[in-house]
């Protein structure tokens, strides 16, 4: 009897132990499945923002990237909608509004954050009906003093580009709004005496993802405070250049997404913030080319600029070149890719 008793009460120890294992399986199961599915809606998002035929995601120059933001949160509203079978309709994506703790659309001249507007077309006419909506696009914005210095108090604004060196200065001078533009730092330190920095593009960077990082977290915060959900802390850090850790700065067109309390993928509720963010990145072309009378190929940036050789074509990857008859060329593909 003593050893029955024991061993019904190892058998039901270890089915409890099974219970929270299945549990917590079945936890990182859907909590992997939500990321993956966020990652698709925010890559198909991304492209319908793209107003390109191009799917590659990649660009001669960043510069003409041009960032269209109509249809994106409902693109990824319907991607993540159909990735859990879930009907298509209006309830639908209004309910997904529910879970978007932030969104951010970052282009090369300012960047958009999602807002909740009451929606005045599709209500049935008693108001309060609320859905998630680009807001005005933000510049980005650094203040300046008299004496030209950055200051947050200041009354001269300069918004800048995060790919090139356009500007557009705005000051207040009494009754006056003075305006200017230009394409290079040159033209604003002659004309302003604005830019005293030596670092001037990582200085943008960082004033950038510090004003793209405050917006979404208040964003968050006032979201949290609406819905009741986990606290309200800040969530979202964006550095102002690449980390050890992997982290990388808003540097160009980009698109973030976050979620949190989502009770749609599972029998939990996932309490913990799904993140999904892409951006463009520059085309690296492969060049074929003829050497000593031998056809070969590399990457646009690792042929030194005096080799002997002729180029006849570029290629978008490897396996097109080599299936024109071109071979690697082992001593400049050793070379590093030209990066911008």
């Amino acid at each position: 009897m003593i050893y029955n008793f024991f061993a019904v009460l190892f058998l039901f120890f270890m089915l409890v132990t099974l219970h929270n294992d299945i549990k917590a399986n079945e936890r990182l199961f859907q909590s992997l499945r939500l990321s993956a599915a966020v990652d698709y809606a925010t890559e198909g998002a991304f492209l319908m923002s793209l107003e390109t035929g191009d799917l590659g995601l990649s660009y001669q120059d960043m510069r003409n990237v041009i960032i269209n933001p109509d249809n994106t949160l409902e693109t990824f509203k319907y991607i993540l909608a159909l990735s859990y079978d879930m009907g298509i309709s209006r309830e639908t994506i209004r309910m997904l509004d529910n879970y978007i703790t932030s969104a951010v659309l970052a282009v090369n001249d300012g960047y958009y954050i999602a807002e909740l507007v009451e929606d005045k077309e599709n209500h049935d006419g008693s108001g309060g009906i609320y859905v998630l909506k680009w807001g005005l696009k933000k510049p980005y914005v650094i203040r300046y003093n008299d004496s030209g210095q950055e200051d947050p108090n200041g009354h001269r604004y300069v918004a800048y580009s995060l790919v090139s060196q356009d500007w557009v200065y705005m000051e207040q001078s009494g009754n006056t709004l003075i305006q200017d533009s230009g394409d290079s730092f040159f033209q604003l330190r002659e004309k302003w005496g604005i830019f005293p920095s030596r670092e001037p593009r990582e200085r943008i960077l960082a004033k950038a993802n510090e004003l793209i990082s405050n917006d979404i977290n208040f964003v968050i915060q006032e979201r949290n405070k609406m819905y009741d959900r986990i606290g309200n802390r800040d969530f979202v850090y964006l550095p102002s250049s690449v980390t050890s850790s992997g982290i990388n700065e808003v540097s160009r067109p980009s698109l973030l997404v976050t979620l949190a309390g989502v009770d749609f993928a599972g029998p939990e509720k996932l309490e913990a913030h799904s993140v999904g963010g892409f951006t463009i990145a520059d085309k690296v072309r492969v060049i074929a080319f003829r050497e000593n009378g031998q056809k070969y190929y590399a990457y646009e940036g690792q042929i030194p600029p005096n080799a002997p050789i002729v180029i006849d074509r570029f290629f978008n990857t490897i396996d097109e070149a080599a299936l024109q008859g071109y071979h690697p060329h082992v001593q400049y593909l050793a070379n590093p890719k030209r990066s911008r």
